[in-house]
Order: C-alpha cells, then sequence, then structure tokens
C-alpha cells in the first residue's frame, strides 16, 4: 500500500482556488435525454417557453401552465433525434378541481445494435438496445385569476441491454400573468430527485479466492460476486423566464385583443446542475389562431445553435413542425399534433 503525506508547508504552497484549471460540469448527471425539448412549438421558438407553457407539453416546461386547461387536449410528437435515437412524447390533459391535469410519457429509444467482441469484431449476432422512459402525473392550479402554480412527479428509468437504472423526481413551477400588455413571468425547477446507478445480471461475476490457513491455503474456490456501479444525480435545472405579446403594445386598451394576432416574444435564462448558465430566445407570430411562424435561438456552455418552425390551425388540430441546427450533429427535424377536443 502506498500513501502520500502532505506538510503544512506544502499545504500553504498549493496555488489558490481561484487559480486552479476550471472543472467542467458538463457529463456529470445520468438521464440526460430529460433534456430533450418536447413539442415542436417550443422547440421552434428555442426552449423559451417557461412563461408561457400550456396544454400537455407544459407538464415538460412548466406544469403551472396546466392551469389554464379547458378542454381534453392530446398532444403526440416523434422527433428523429441525433445519432438515429427515436425521441417519442405523449401527453394528454384536461380540466380538473379549479385547474387541470395531466400524464405525459417522454422516451427515447435507439435501433437494436449488433455486439461486437475482440474475438468477433464483425458481430456477434446478439443485439442489444438502449432505451430512456420518464412517466409523469402533473396538476396545475390557479391560486387567483392571475397566479398559477404546478408540480410534477415523474418515474425515470434508463436501460441498456440487461441493465437499468431507476429514479423519482419532481418538478415545481409557477406562472404570473400581469395585465400590462399580456407581460408573463415563470418559474420552474425540474428534475428535483434521486440519484440514479445501474444494476443487473450482467454485472453479477465469479470471485476466485483461498482461505488462508496459517502458513498453508486451502485451494481456491469461486463464489458468486456483483460489480457495484456508483450512483449518478439526474440533472436538475431551474428556469427563470418572461414573454410578452409586442401587439398588445400597440393597442390602446378599447382595442386590446380586437385583432386576434398575437406577436410573442420570450426569454429564459437556465441554471444547471450538469452545465453552465444557459440563455434562449424565442418568437412566435400568431396570425389569428390559423397560423405561427417561429424563431429562436439556444445559447449554451458548448454550443449555440438557431431554431425554426412554422404551424397551422384546422378545425382544432394544430399541426406542428421545428428545426433545429445542431452543427456537428446536422438537424434535427421536429413533428407535433396537437388535438383539442
Amino acid at each position: 500500500m502506498f500513501g502520500v503525506l502532505f506538510s503544512q508547508d506544502d499545504q500553504n504552497n498549493l496555488p489558490p482556488p481561484e487559480v486552479l484549471p476550471k472543472t467542467s460540469k458538463v457529463g456529470t448527471a445520468a438521464a440526460v435525454f430529460l433534456k430533450i425539448p418536447v413539442g415542436s412549438r417550443e422547440s421552434g421558438m428555442g426552449g423559451a417557453f417557461v412563461a408561457l407553457a400550456e396544454g400537455p407539453t407544459s407538464m415538460f416546461w412548466n406544469p403551472a401552465g396546466l392551469a389554464s386547461s379547458e378542454d381534453f387536449q392530446l398532444s403526440l410528437m416523434q422527433n428523429q433525434w441525433i445519432v438515429e435515437l427515436s425521441h417519442l412524447f405523449a401527453g394528454v390533459s384536461f380540466p380538473f378541481a379549479k385547474g387541470g391535469i395531466g400524464l405525459s410519457v417522454i422516451s427515447l429509444a435507439s435501433d437494436p445494435v449488433e455486439i461486437t467482441t475482440v474475438e468477433e469484431p464483425s458481430g456477434t449476432g446478439y443485439y442489444y438496445n438502449y432505451s430512456d422512459l420518464a412517466v409523469g402525473l402533473s396538476y396545475g392550479r390557479n391560486l387567483t385569476d392571475r397566479f398559477s402554480v404546478g408540480s410534477t412527479i415523474k418515474i425515470i428509468q434508463e436501460k441498456i441491454y440487461h441493465e437499468s437504472a431507476h429514479s423519482v423526481a419532481i418538478d415545481i413551477g409557477s406562472i404570473l400573468r400581469t395585465n400590462f400588455y399580456g407581460f408573463r413571468i415563470g418559474m420552474n425547477l425540474s428534475n428535483f430527485g434521486t440519484d440514479m446507478r445501474f444494476t443487473g445480471r450482467d454485472l453479477d461475476v465469479p470471485y476466485r479466492r483461498t482461505l488462508g490457513l496459517g502458513e498453508e491455503e486451502s485451494p481456491a474456490y469461486e463464489v458468486q460476486a456483483s460489480l457495484n456501479t456508483i450512483y449518478w444525480r439526474i440533472p436538475t435545472n431551474f428556469s427563470f423566464g418572461v414573454a410578452t405579446d409586442l401587439l398588445s403594445l400597440r393597442e390602446s386598451e378599447d382595442e386590446k385583443g380586437e385583432s386576434g394576432s398575437k406577436l410573442w416574444l420570450s426569454a429564459v435564462g437556465n441554471y444547471p446542475n450538469d452545465g453552465d448558465f444557459g440563455f434562449r430566445l424565442g418568437s412566435e407570430f400568431d396570425f389569428r389562431q390559423l397560423f405561427f411562424i417561429r424563431a429562436g435561438y439556444r445559447l449554451e456552455e458548448y454550443r449555440s445553435y438557431p431554431t425554426f418552425g412554422f404551424g397551422i390551425n384546422v378545425s382544432g388540430v394544430n399541426v406542428d413542425y421545428s428545426y433545429a441546427d445542431l452543427g456537428v450533429f446536422n438537424s434535427v427535424n421536429m413533428f407535433t399534433v396537437l388535438i383539442d377536443f
């Protein structure tokens, strides 16, 4: 066994913390699929949606948005994520007890991948899958005519081959809608929950040991052992956002709302536990709830990219599309359908 001892003089000669190299927090959390945007409208606006959250997708962005539920709504999303991963979302919401309640499912999965070994680099004929899953139950309620709160409890699972990891987490959010030209303030704490670690049958291994008997040792024998994996935190994030309708700024009190069109501008700041501060900016032109054009920008620690999108509403059915340029990972196209019953 080796050890290293430091004298008091050695400790005094260490450089102060402020001059030590900065350590990045990127890659220090599990279940990072929880950070992938949900919804084409929201993604098209760069994810700057904390203050505008509504409908089934609000269960991802800010559950306080469920408080505005007036009808039964169903949202379905398909997103071909990077490296050929399939990213899906399904959510339903409806009015309940002076607010709204909803159920959501998020999944991320790979196609079957063939297993290779050193002896068989071309493939063994056996395959494995990678998959993530989060199922959440949410409730949002109006505390006043302008202030709403909401919360989500979710079960999270990551699985690869025969190993899996689990967590339970909550989201807590709020939205304040002022009477100053549609100005809104939103806050959301997401994915606050238990740490995760992988367990499974592939971690069970035989271990050879002997019993020492004085100067002699017994013959070696095997016992069943298990490799212990470490715990990883999940990607907790605090978001603070504001939004306003720029068209309402030009309307008088008598004209407000008569045009039926809106031009939303929103901004969000993110404080994740696995990265540095991130900023998002988004806009949406809503032409009389019939046609929508959106644009946004995401500024994060190691990547910044623009987003775009559009949507149409026909007889209570919204069809939305968004595009994001992820640079070295190419582009991502997302499609969402929202049905209002």
